[in-house]
């Protein structure tokens, strides 16, 4: 067990320590790019879904952004990646886009290919519905999703504890079947990891787009972090008057008021 005393001093400086983060929301509400707009750079963006990176990055307007994007290949290769701490020389902020897409496309695929090509190797009678047996989940296919995610949660909590800020998407779900008490969620497969990821993050935010007078879309769009427990949403540290609702995103603004820094 480590054991860390803390001295009045330690308490009015900053903490060294990432910030965890997950922002889920609309396909297309300005989740990523409001990111990749207000966060530190330089930056790992980790792509798991297809996007144009280009045109992600003429819309945000920051020409001098200092950015690295990583493309998703496999689970194992992105563990790998995540671990391996030499592909994070100077990163201050890691986005991944998505959890949604890592858990509920990709992950799921490799674990029912997997499955298939076992029972194909064990020379055990196939089914003639081939494309059902494929894409049909089991129990035991959903825990070692969970299972494996858990797995990529503790690698972005080693990149936190070591001074990077960790930002994660994912698309929104309206009654999700894990919980069908909220309104709305982060859209993730199965019961145990979406009911037990709240746990790893400092901030869980709900993405919402933000609207003029005429009706019009404009930018930032507008996060909630407090709820009135019909959605997910979280918020560690100091909170500011009146709380967290459809507040403008500006990730380092929130990280500053969070952290209790002035200015």
């Amino acid at each position: 067990m480590k054991v860390k005393i803390y001295k009045p001093e330690d308490l009015t400086s900053v903490d060294k320590t990432g910030n965890f983060c997950l922002w889920y929301g609309k396909s297309g509400v300005g989740k990523s790019a409001t990111v990749l707009q207000t966060a530190p750079d330089p930056i790992m963006h980790i792509l798991a879904e297809r996007a144009q990176e280009d045109l992600t990055i003429k819309a945000i307007n920051r020409p001098d952004i200092k950015l690295m994007t990583a493309y998703y290949e496999g689970f194992e290769d992105l563990l790998e990646f995540i671990w391996n701490l030499d592909n994070f020389k100077k990163i201050k902020t890691c986005l991944l886009d998505s959890l949604t897409h890592i858990m509920n496309i990709h992950l799921r695929d490799e674990i029912l290919e997997e499955n298939f090509e076992a029972r194909e190797t064990n020379n055990k009678k196939t089914s003639e519905k081939d494309l059902t047996t494929r894409v049909k989940g089991t129990q035991e296919s959903f825990g070692a999703m969970s299972g494996n995610m858990f797995r990529l949660m503790k690698g972005l909590e080693r990149l936190t504890v070591n001074g990077i800020d960790v930002h994660c998407t994912a698309r929104d779900q309206e009654q999700p079947k894990w919980d069908r008490s909220l309104s709305c969620a982060p859209a993730l497969a199965g019961k145990e990891f979406p009911r037990d990821m709240k746990g790893y993050f400092d901030f869980i935010g709900l993405v919402e787009s933000r609207f003029n007078d005429d009706g019009v879309v404009v930018y930032p769009p507008v996060v909630s972090c407090d709820d009135d427990g019909s959605f997910v949403s979280k918020w560690t540290g100091v909170k500011p008057d009146g709380g967290v609702i459809r507040k403008p995103f500006h990730v380092t603004k929130m990280f500053n008021v969070a952290h209790g820094i002035k200015g």
